[in-house]
């Protein structure tokens, strides 16, 4: 795990002191650790290793930690370590952790002098390591150097090139100014990436800043340019993947209220520079700020209360008068706030959300449903109503497209309703979380993930035979004709929950109903750290908690325990042993395939063999 330093407790290492350190080897190759971080792009690994390898300046080591995908980037990565073992070092994390704490834990295996990091979609030019390594000996004051940067699309063609001023190269030396107002490149909003670092200098800087919501590499860039020199290559040796569904396409009130926390965090450094720079700094941040909030349709300006700056005296104290205020009215309850519980239908969500219910600071509803309509309003299919919907999506696109945001406006929209009645619910009830536990979610995963990018996403998954099974005991019976209502809960919700667990990436916290019901304390213990909440045992005694209001969800078992039993687990077995159910169950696993079971943790072969014993 990363140790955050405060501003003021940064102590550099000295220059000249690593420089000595290494002087003896300074003629040999440095010790150059390569940090590869993996999760699920099976699609573009291989030429992200591949890219490493041929560097003409060969890496001390090449660190692999896999976030345990789900796809085909582990057989990959072993493919590899295979091929080279003495330079790959590959570390699969037994469950998936988070972009921030497995790059946290890549890190910590450093044994190089030098670091460079790379995400496991992107390349390098086979000469990035050996151009930065000789602008850091001509330059024995630096601890960065970093190169241009070619963006890609996912199919690997070059779309832009982020400095493309022929006439003057990107910065460097003290780039505090174009790192903290992000004008680096010409071309591109962004500041230099997969720099080649020192990493005595990393661990002064600390890593990333987990309570940051956007813009965590910034962040720590903006300290690192604070204490340090940083040299160009000279040249674009970065290929940077772009994806859609990007922090670029995160609303404009997230981005607002990042860039807000960054520059109120990093203004004791600012306060540092001359009063000049000071204001330069000051004016693009602000600028940009309402930029964003004529975005928001919001007109009022951003007003500033400075009072010395924090020029005398030393840095100014966050909590004193002299500090800097942005004061808006962005309201009290973001994202952040909201947890989604997606599921199939009959899958334990109404168990998991009644565990839930019972944490102090989570409120809920049986399910809301709130945001499935709305969400669902964009779709080409799947829509029925007394008026024409396929005509009213094409009005609808069309009004869109008449506005300057276009589809983005639309999504904004339903996210302020979104907000303003889940905060109510919160606000009604004075707690902090709302948990909008509606299994039918996994229609409109990729249009939630879109509108709150920063919420936490729960996904519930049981062995589709058991659902099956609770489907036909509980809706369907004898009628067999009735399953056709419930044909997306069991053909369509298996592959979109596991793509949108590929998708949402460290995003997606995954739940077995299997593990919930069996270890029950260690796997809400578990999911209570990924939501960031204090775990409390009571919690598992949801039987003595009053029940969520409404009449959706499991109204029926859950009532006869008051704490999580087996006793349902394998049920199945017995509810589909009569011949048309056992028939069916035996299609059904031959629907859903050996692989997409295999991606949501089941065996295709134990199952069937089950169903033949």
């Amino acid at each position: 795990m990363h140790h955050q330093n405060n501003p003021g407790d940064l102590n550099p290492v000295e220059p000249k002191q690593i420089n000595q350190s290494l002087s003896s080897s300074a003629s040999a190759n440095p010790k150059i650790s390569v940090l590869i971080i993996s999760y699920n792009a099976g699609q573009y690994i291989e030429e992200c290793i591949a890219s490493i390898v041929a560097q003409t300046l060969q890496p001390y080591e090449i660190i692999i930690a896999d976030d345990h995908s789900t796809d085909e980037s582990w057989g990959i990565i072993t493919k590899y370590k295979d091929k080279y073992p003495h330079l790959i070092r590959s570390y699969r994390q037994e469950r998936n952790l988070g972009m921030l704490e497995n790059g946290a834990f890549a890190w910590n295996q450093v044994r190089g002098d030098l670091v460079s990091a790379i995400n496991s979609d992107d390349r390098w030019f086979p000469n990035k390591l050996e151009l930065e390594w000789e602008a850091l000996k001509k330059n024995p004051d630096a601890r960065v150097a970093y190169s241009n940067v070619f963006q890609i699309d996912e199919y690997g063609n070059q779309i832009k090139l982020w400095h493309d001023d022929t006439k003057s190269a990107p910065p460097q030396g003290d780039v505090f100014i174009p790192v903290f107002t992000r004008k680096f490149f010409n071309n591109s909003g962004s500041v230099f990436r997969n720099e080649l670092i020192y990493y005595s200098a990393f661990q002064s800087v600390g890593g990333r800043d987990k309570n940051m919501i956007l813009y965590l590499d910034w962040d720590r860039k903006i300290r690192l340019s604070a204490h340090y020199p940083i040299v160009y290559s000279g040249a674009p040796l970065v290929e940077y993947r772009i994806h859609a569904g990007g922090i670029h396409n995160s609303p404009p009130d997230v981005h607002y209220r990042s860039i807000k926390a960054i520059f109120e965090k990093n203004l004791p450094l600012a306060a540092m520079r001359p009063s000049a720079e000071f204001e330069q700094i000051k004016r693009s941040v602000l600028a940009e700020l309402n930029n964003l909030k004529k975005q928001m349709d919001r007109q009022k300006q951003i007003s500033i209360k400075s009072a010395d700056d924090g020029k005398n005296g030393g840095l100014p104290d966050a909590n004193s008068s002299d500090s800097l205020n942005l004061s808006d009215d962005v309201d009290t309850y973001s994202d952040e706030n909201l947890i989604f519980l997606i599921s199939q239908p009959r899958a334990g969500s109404t168990l998991l959300q009644r565990i839930l219910a019972g944490h102090p600071q989570i409120h809920t509803t049986a399910e809301p449903w709130i945001m499935l309509h709305p969400l669902y309003a964009l779709k080409s299919a799947g829509l029925q109503a007394d008026y024409d919907t396929n005509v009213a999506r094409q009005a609808i696109g069309d009004f869109l497209a008449t506005l300057h945001q276009g589809k983005t406006a639309y999504f904004s929209a339903v996210r302020q309703m979104g907000l303003y009645l889940y905060g109510q619910a919160l606000k009604d009830n004075n707690k902090s979380y709302f948990l909008d536990k509606t299994p039918r979610y996994y229609h409109i995963i990729d249009e939630l993930k879109l509108t709150y990018p920063s919420a936490k996403f729960i996904f519930l998954l049981r062995n589709p035979l058991a659902v099956l099974s609770s489907i036909i005991d509980t809706w369907v019976g004898q009628e067999w004709g009735e399953l056709k209502h419930y044909r997306h809960d069991l053909l369509t919700a298996p592959q979109q929950l596991v793509t949108g667990i590929n998708q949402l990436n460290d995003q997606a916290i995954v739940v077995t109903y299997e593990n919930l019901v069996t270890q029950p304390e260690s796997t809400v213990r578990d999911l209570c750290l990924r939501c960031g909440l204090e775990f409390i045992p009571e919690m598992l005694v949801y039987g003595y908690n009053p029940k969520p209001v409404g009449s959706m969800g499991d109204q029926t078992n859950i009532g006869r325990h008051s704490q999580p039993v087996e006793t349902y687990q394998d049920k199945y077995l017995t509810r589909l042993s009569t011949p048309n159910a056992n028939y069916l169950a035996k299609a059904y696993l031959n629907f859903l395939g050996a692989d997409l079971l295999g991606k949501m943790g089941y065996n295709y072969h134990n199952l069937m063999a089950h169903l033949t014993a």
